[in-house]
């Protein structure tokens, strides 16, 4: 695809969304878990993905996120692989409605890193811009994000936006694009979409992945639970 046409792959695949809820700040004083699983194809070949996150309040927007991930292939057991990531975020609002984010950490492991020479302990920058508010007076929320991730002797560049829209006092309808772009088999454009119902504390979600192009053929049904906590 390329980054001259990324642009163009994101308005099309925003015509597909049903609208927007962006990351939520954890909140001070808080902590996030969330624990995530799919299962579907890649290239025929049927998989199992399992992973648990967690974001920790360490101060006043500033934010410690981790990611343990595990990727099972039912019949090519060779392929199989797993992962660690974390990372150091900043915020910083810019009023009620708008949040910017700067974030860097390590990573290792193809379940994250990816196929191909990426599978090297490596390091990642962030940066990222978050909107919530009201749109024809229902809450609505988008975000847009892009990384870098550096491994010895691997490279790759990471977008990913999301919407989301309130349907009911507790449902929201929640879209995700996600491109990435880089050295040995990293190329790789999806889209996901969600129906999540969001509680005080507690948040549950289902949903659909799908390769839209790029290596590898992939379609995904997915469900993550996750649970917030006032320390």
């Amino acid at each position: 695809m390329g980054w001259r046409g990324t642009i163009g792959f994101f308005f099309l695949a925003l015509l597909q969304l049903s609208a927007a809820a962006a990351p939520w700040y954890v909140g001070d004083d808080a902590l996030y878990a969330s624990f995530s699983v799919s299962t579907g194809e890649v290239e025929g070949l049927k998989n199992i993905r399992s992973g648990i996150y967690a974001e920790y309040s360490l101060a006043p927007n500033w934010t410690l996120t981790s990611k343990v991930e595990r990727v099972d292939f039912t019949d090519a057991s060779d392929f199989n692989s797993d992962a660690w990531h974390s990372t150091l975020r900043r915020t910083f609002s810019l009023s009620d409605t708008i949040r910017l984010s700067l974030e860097s950490g390590l990573l290792q492991g193809e379940a994250i890193g990816g196929f191909g020479g990426c599978r090297r302990l490596g390091v990642e920058a962030r940066a990222g811009a978050a909107w919530s508010g009201k749109l024809r007076n229902v809450d609505t929320y988008s975000y847009f994000e892009l990384a870098q991730r550096e491994h010895k002797g691997c490279s790759r560049t990471l977008m990913e936006i999301g919407v989301g829209r309130q349907a009911t006092r507790n449902l929201w309808l929640v879209s995700q694009v996600y491109i990435e772009e880089g050295g040995g088999l990293a190329n790789s454009y999806k889209s996901q979409s969600g129906l999540l119902w969001k509680g005080q504390v507690n948040e549950f979600i289902v949903g659909y992945r799908t390769e839209q192009g790029g290596e590898f053929r992939e379609d995904a049904f997915f469900v993550s639970i996750a649970r917030r906590f006032r320390l």
